[in-house]
C-alpha cells in the first residue's frame, strides 16, 4: 500500500502498490476521480444516467439493509443521539399559514385525495 495525494482537494488515500518500489513511498500526487470531474461539461443524456443513479440508491430493499445495518451495529450511534429523539424533533416549531396548505395538500394527496 501507497499513500496518493489529489493536489486540488488535497484528499490523501491508500492505494494498493502495483509495483515493488511504490510501497512506503512519498504521497504521490494523483487528481483524484471526483476533481478531474469538477467543471467538464456533461450531456443530458449524461445528466439523466445520474439523476437516475442518485434517486435510486434509496430504494426500500436498500434502505431496510441500512436500518438492519444499524440495529446490529449500535457502536456508530450509540451516545451521539440527542434525548427526546423523534417525540420533540418538531416542538415548538411554527409553519406559516403558506407552508400548511402545502403540508396539508401533500398529507391529502398521500392519502388519494384531491389536492
Amino acid at each position: 500500500m501507497y499513500q496518493v495525494i489529489c493536489p486540488k482537494c488535497e484528499n490523501v488515500r491508500e492505494v494498493k502498490a502495483k509495483k515493488p518500489w511504490m510501497v512506503g513511498s512519498q504521497p504521490y500526487p494523483m487528481i483524484c476521480k471526483a476533481c478531474c470531474q469538477l467543471g467538464k461539461p456533461k450531456s443530458d443524456e449524461t445528466r439523466k444516467k445520474l439523476s437516475q443513479a442518485v434517486k435510486a440508491v434509496q430504494t426500500p430493499e436498500v434502505l431496510k439493509k441500512k436500518s438492519l445495518y444499524m440495529l446490529t451495529h449500535p457502536e456508530h450511534w450509540k451516545g451521539k443521539l440527542k434525548e427526546g429523539g423523534a417525540e420533540d424533533h418538531c416542538l415548538g416549531l411554527h409553519h406559516s399559514d403558506e407552508a400548511k396548505d402545502k403540508i396539508s395538500k401533500g398529507v391529502k394527496k398521500a392519502k388519494g385525495g384531491e389536492a
